[in-house]
């Protein structure tokens, strides 16, 4: 059941900040973060840097290896491949760790999963394909460390269709984030749906 619908597709290959506020925050904590540091051994390591380079005959061969596609989704200050992959719009990395089985709910920095780090960087077509996978409808409405979930941050871009997709999956509009700002007011603020 593929949700990459038209309209999800999208240049995944330049970074997007947003020009400051909150949510520049929050790509700034995680810009800043990654592998190094980080536990594990060497090839746990090396296969986080890997899904962030986009280096995906590397990623395959140390998965074909046995190095945990998971690896670092329950360890405090520790990222998924996934998320590095999202966070860096390795959208290649992205289809092949999701199929050996990489999980969309382990968070990362400011508690955010995959399904944030992608919309808060605008990577629709990576998020599309995160949305497909079973069992993402447990983690839609989870939020980050400033209270947002992911259709708060899709609401603060301009894509209508996402926005309607996501609530039609069941994205609750009407959470607040930290501030007391819903999904829905930014999406109104944003022309994304009428008041």
């Amino acid at each position: 059941m593929g949700l990459c619908a038209s309209g999800l597709d999208g240049g995944e290959t330049t970074r997007q900040r947003p020009a400051g506020g909150s949510l520049g925050a929050a790509h700034s904590a995680l810009d800043d973060a990654g592998p190094k540091g980080t536990a594990g051994t060497a090839s746990e390591r090396e296969l986080l840097t890997a899904a962030a380079a986009g280096e995906t005959a590397r990623v395959k061969a140390l998965l074909d290896r046995g190095v945990d596609v998971n690896f670092g989704a329950t360890l405090p200050n520790t990222p998924t491949a996934l998320l590095e992959a999202v966070k860096h719009k390795q959208k290649e990395v992205v289809t092949l760790l999701l199929s050996r089985g990489a999980r969309v709910d382990p968070v990362y920095l400011q508690k955010m999963n995959a399904l944030h780090v992608a919309a808060r960087g605008k990577a629709n077509a990576i998020l599309g394909m995160l949305l497909s996978e079973p069992g993402v409808a447990s983690v839609i409405n989870d939020r980050d460390q400033g209270g947002r979930t992911v259709l708060f941050y899709v609401a603060s871009g301009k894509d209508r269709d996402l926005y309607a997709m996501l609530v039609g999956m069941g994205a609750d509009e009407t959470i607040p984030d930290s501030s007391g700002t819903t999904a829905r007011a930014k999406a109104i603020q944003n022309g994304l749906v009428d008041a």
